[in-house]
């Protein structure tokens, strides 16, 4: 996809695969997947998805791949706000556009301290299954 992609399930949960770790993804968090990565989605059970696409060029680009991260409620409000704006609502409307501009802003912050970059112990990888929800596989 040429978009990066802010991926939040409002309710119910996904999983997500990529790069041999696998996340759940409930309310409490969402993933960023940059543009042009491929990332597994399953859904195991149903789901209300909220997601956000954005241009290349109206964000920067993301710290990884894919990034799971935490919801702040910020972030979630932004997210169930964006869902009036689709994409046969015409052009953005300058509400809209500080909408999806704040968003841009928001997000970033969540996704500054990656957790699962680079699990190096037993105890590292058990902190992460335990708080994140993502399996660590060895390879």
């Amino acid at each position: 996809m040429n978009r990066h992609y802010l991926l939040y399930a409002s309710v119910g949960m996904m999983r997500l695969e990529a790069d041999g770790c696998i996340w759940t993804l409930p309310p409490a968090r969402a993933a960023l997947i940059a543009a042009e990565n491929e990332v597994i989605v399953s859904l195991p059970q149903k789901l209300t998805a909220c997601s956000v696409l954005f241009a290349p060029g109206f964000v920067a680009p993301p710290p990884a791949p894919l990034s799971v991260f935490d919801m702040s409620p910020l972030a979630r409000e932004l997210v169930m706000e964006t869902r009036a704006f689709g994409n046969d609502s015409g052009a953005l409307s300058d509400y809209a556009a500080s909408v999806f501009s704040t968003l841009a802003k928001v997000i970033p912050r969540a996704v500054d301290i990656d957790p699962f970059d680079g699990p190096n112990s037993f105890a590292d990888k058990a902190r992460l299954e335990g708080r994140y929800g993502v399996i660590v596989r060895e390879t």
